[in-house]
């Protein structure tokens, strides 16, 4: 009898404190929503109140992510403002979000969290050289694929993005489960550490990937020098799973 008084109080401990844990984060996901809101109202200012409060969400919501109880959290406030994916087995959450609103060009970045045996790993998917060597991994990303082979788990993310001047991108990156936590495959693309598409920005990007066949299929753009833009042909290129990354015909 005693014994089970004893585990009754334990479990209403714990659940308690699982609680407790849940109103902090909710308390902190609002200040981080209020943080991205202020932000918003003086984006175009391109002030120092502006970059300010936009290090100051950036922090707060890192900082928030790296919490181990925030794995679990749902975030229904926070996904109504920023772009949130999470993976199949809840393992993976990419957060993205628009640094700027001026202009066509947005400056997009990602965080990915990464809960693995060590603990929580934060992954940023954006590549700081990106914008001076006219990079794709400045880009949100919408979707998550897993799938999982006998050496490794796998997650594909696809997204996209804009530089402006008419044009518009679709990207994807494959990434795997290490010891050391999520890494990006260096060489998944043939040479290439992730596959990207640019194209004007009235022309959709059927960038697809099949998770059944493993399969990736790539429409062809061609560049106009003499006109500044990228045109549909009818050409695909499909890119097939090795068993460590993608070739193409």
């Amino acid at each position: 009898m005693r014994l089970g008084i004893a585990i009754g109080v334990l479990l209403l401990c714990c659940t308690t404190f699982g609680l407790g844990q849940e109103a902090d984060i909710a308390k902190r996901e609002a200040q981080i929503v209020h943080l991205r809101a202020a932000y918003l109202s003086v984006a175009f200012d391109y002030s120092r109140r502006s970059d300010s409060l936009a290090r100051c969400f950036q922090d707060s919501l890192l900082a928030l992510l790296q919490n181990p109880a925030s794995q679990r959290y749902a975030f229904p406030l926070l996904r109504e403002k920023v772009g949130i994916q999470l993976s199949e087995d809840r393992l993976l959450r990419v957060v993205s979000f628009n640094y700027r609103l001026g202009g066509s060009n947005h400056e997009t970045v990602a965080f990915a969290q990464y809960a693995f045996e060590d603990g929580i790993q934060i992954l940023p998917l954006l590549d700081d050289s990106d914008d001076l060597e006219g990079g794709f991994t400045d880009s949100g990303y919408g979707k998550i694929y897993q799938f999982t082979t006998d050496s490794s788990r796998y997650y594909l993310l696809l997204g996209g993005g804009t530089h402006g001047a008419g044009h518009h991108h679709k990207i994807i990156r494959l990434f795997c489960h290490t010891e050391a936590g999520l890494a990006e495959v260096a060489k998944a693309f043939g040479k290439d550490r992730y596959l990207a598409v640019e194209a004007p920005r009235a022309t959709d990007i059927a960038l697809t990937f099949d998770p059944e066949t493993r399969q990736i299929v790539q429409p062809v753009f061609r560049f106009d020098p003499d006109q500044g833009f990228f045109f549909p042909t009818d050409e695909i290129r499909i890119w097939h799973w090795t068993g460590a990354g993608f070739q193409t015909e």
